[in-house]
């Protein structure tokens, strides 16, 4: 059964290049699954009183068209369950134009009582042989450093998964300003990545307090893409989240892709596994 949702963009959901961030686009897939939840009895009050946490263990995302203030957006939900887990398997859509924006698969644990009234999903979910491989230490690894502040908490007490991406992305411009290539001077150069794909895998939950060291490198540099691998412990040796996403190289200008600039490949290179 599918739940829609709609939801007007705003201005404080653009970033500095001017269109949705990511971790937007993440907090609507939420409000996707609590409506969903609500619609089968499962208030978000209840929710919270009986602490069932939409935790995520897996989430594959990918990202087709840009998006802007002042837009509406429709998000189409639609739960399976997926051995004892949910799938939550969500598209969010430009709903004037009808317009696919971004598709979301999130696999999370839910009680029993709820995984007994949705449908059983029957083919193989091909995220799952989705593989990261451990760092091979051949290359150098940024690491940039957080802490979680009372402000990062959600209602459950946890750190806001959208938190965790903001972590996450902030640790990507880090990593491009200490290899040389900082934001205002890919600005200057007319060049900018723009995300297309990520898988991310969870470990545990981070709490108020948590020190958060976020290591991040790439996994593979080719003619027009590349792929940056983050690894985020807490607190030194505890593994918080794994992941990897798809890049390509885009025109600022034209806003359509462009070959590697060959000063992006030698300001990276030290930074890479793999140069294609």
């Amino acid at each position: 059964m599918k739940n829609n949702i709609s939801i007007m963009t705003r201005y404080a959901d653009l970033d500095s290049q001017r269109h949705i961030n990511n971790a937007s686009y993440l907090a609507y897939s939420a409000e996707g699954q609590i409506s969903y939840l609500k619609k089968m009895g499962y208030d978000s009050e209840s929710l919270l009183n009986n602490k069932t946490y939409l935790k995520p263990e897996m989430i594959y995302v990918s990202f087709f068209r840009q998006q802007f203030a002042q837009v509406n957006l429709r998000i189409e939900t639609i739960p399976y369950r997926y051995n004892t887990k949910v799938l939550w398997d969500q598209k969010i859509y430009n709903d004037e134009l009808n317009e696919l924006s971004s598709h979301f698969q999130t696999i999370s644990s839910l009680p029993e009582s709820f995984l007994q009234n949705i449908e059983t999903l029957t083919e193989p979910l091909p995220l799952t042989d989705i593989t990261l491989e451990n760092f091979s230490g051949n290359c150098r690894r940024s690491v940039s450093n957080y802490e979680v502040r009372h402000i990062d908490l959600d209602g459950y007490n946890q750190c806001s998964n959208s938190v965790l991406w903001r972590f996450n992305e902030e640790a990507r411009w880090c990593f491009l300003k200490e290899a040389n290539i900082p934001f205002h001077f890919l600005i200057e150069k007319d060049t900018a990545p723009f995300w297309i794909n990520g898988i991310y895998n969870y470990h545990q939950d981070v709490q108020l307090g948590d020190s958060l060291q976020v290591y991040t490198w790439i996994s593979k540099l080719d003619k027009v893409r590349m792929y940056i691998r983050q690894e985020m412990m807490k607190n030194g040796d505890q593994k918080v989240l794994s992941t990897e996403g798809e890049f390509l190289w885009i025109s600022m200008g034209r806003l359509k892709p462009i070959r590697t600039p060959e000063f992006v490949k030698t300001a990276l290179r030290p930074y890479a596994e793999q140069i294609l």
